[in-house]
């Protein structure tokens, strides 16, 4: 029995109602705009009664909360929904944990979706619920843990779309596939006040250890653990909590979020925002790796020239290299196409405190600093291509002046020799014999140099 003192008593088997949800980000390597890929999904028999209209958070009591975006390009951005399935799962080995799962797949433009489980658990400790937040030990009806179930929709989805003559993109190498979690608390027993879950609350070290999925919360130092990883509350509501760390969410709405119509400008569209920050995230996050492949690529292929030198057809490399570069500068667009697609400039809330908002929640979310290490490694790129290029330029002007050198001896060679054939041809009285075998010789060395040339 868990004992946890408090100024106005002591408060027994503290225990919460929560919701759990979890996204795995893909990327599909397909191109596609939600308009394409919701007609797709129209025309099948399977996925068209799966389809879901519009973006929205359904609440505990099952109704459907529209998203109130101003934004006139937001459809443009917004995601194709598929409800895939809702069912019940246990734990494992831990089969009291228990709950509602429901799985949707929200197709982003340009190929990058999110398979999402959203576990709905009854009052559980703090303890069960960080055990239950584990994708490998959540089963399924089917007896398939959660992990395998995402991945294998995952595959079927891909699969599906693969039949319908999209274009696709390169692929470089393993394909990254994060995980993320977010947790909504929508009760507390006994019921403690929200802001005893703040930063300056009693209780604060419950949300900083479900936002961080730790199993260590009870020796967790808010203050220690503060000077690690920055957590701030982003939430502009009074009374209700939004924190995001590295590794995951934890929002607590106040009571009144709880009404649907009262939820404009309110909780649910940090919600939303958190789902499109790490989006992006993944973005950035794949096409780093994607450069750091062709990277490998192109020093190995530097590291070949160096050894192998005189062996290599340097018209070859060059070719080569020019394919490298333009494999980068495709990458480049692509990455600059899909920042894009969630550009956070066009995602607009009706929060008047939407610019400051975004802001701390992308510092949080660590967009800026992969944004900043993805343009030095762009330009680290870049220059590396530069100097591997000029590279081999100067060594392929160094052969062609040696041999430039060489074919100017020889013409300088074969001239003097007719010339010595013209004196004893003048010698003899065949000034005309001898003149027409220069002007033929000369003939041919100039025909001879242009075909070497060609042929050099």
């Amino acid at each position: 029995m868990e004992r946890i003192s408090h100024n106005d008593g002591e408060i027994v088997d503290i225990s919460f109602k929560t919701t759990l949800i979890f996204w795995k980000l893909y990327d599909s390597y397909l191109v596609y705009t939600s308009d394409e890929v919701k007609k797709i999904f129209q025309q099948d028999p399977e996925y068209s009664r799966k389809l879901i209209d519009g973006y929205y958070f359904e609440n505990l009591e099952g109704q459907q909360i529209p998203l109130k975006w101003i934004a006139t390009t937001g459809h443009l951005f917004f995601p194709t929904c598929l409800n895939i399935s809702e069912e019940d799962f246990k734990c494992k080995d831990n089969p009291e944990i228990n709950g509602k799962i429901r799985i949707e797949a929200h197709l982003f433009p340009e190929g990058v979706f999110a398979m999402q489980a959203r576990l709905d658990f009854d009052f559980m400790k703090i303890e069960q619920l960080i055990i239950a937040s584990n994708p490998s030990v959540v089963i399924l009806s089917d007896n398939m843990n959660m992990k395998e179930k995402l991945d294998h929709l995952e595959e079927e989805i891909i699969n599906f779309l693969k039949t319908k003559n999209l274009s696709q993109k390169k692929s470089f190498g393993e394909k990254a596939s994060p995980w993320h979690h977010n947790w909504i608390w929508w009760k507390s027993n006994p019921e403690i006040p929200i802001k005893e879950f703040d930063m300056d609350g009693k209780f604060f070290k419950y949300a900083l250890g479900m936002c961080t999925r730790s199993d260590k919360w009870r020796h967790i130092n808010p203050e220690n653990y503060q000077k690690i990883e920055k957590v701030v509350n982003l939430s502009p509501y009074f009374s209700n909590c939004v924190y995001i760390t590295h590794p995951g969410n934890c929002i607590i709405p106040s009571k009144e979020f709880l009404d649907p119509n009262a939820v404009k400008n309110t909780i649910i569209d940090v919600l939303f925002a958190a789902e499109l920050g790490n989006v992006q995230r993944f973005l950035i996050l794949d096409h780093l790796q994607s450069f750091n492949f062709k990277r490998l690529e192109m020093e190995k292929t530097i590291n070949t020239i160096d050894k192998e030198e005189e062996k290599l057809d340097l018209d070859e490399l060059i070719k080569k290299f020019e394919i490298i570069e333009d494999d980068v500068n495709a990458i480049v667009l692509d990455i600059y196409k899909d920042l894009q697609v969630v550009r956070t400039p066009r995602l607009i809330f009706t929060s008047v405190y939407k610019t400051k908002i975004l802001k701390r929640m992308i510092e949080a979310l660590h967009g800026f600093d992969f944004y900043d290490n993805l343009m030095s490694l762009i330009q680290e790129i870049r220059d590396s291509l530069t100097r591997a290029r000029d590279g081999i330029r100067i060594k392929a002007d160094e052969k062609e002046t040696k041999l430039m050198n060489s074919l100017n001896i020889l013409f300088v060679i074969g001239l003097a020799a007719q010339m010595v054939t013209m004196f004893y041809d003048v010698e003899w009285g065949n000034f005309g014999v001898g003149l027409i075998q220069i002007v033929i010789s000369v003939f041919i060395s100039i025909i001879l140099l242009l075909i070497l040339r060609k042929l050099k």
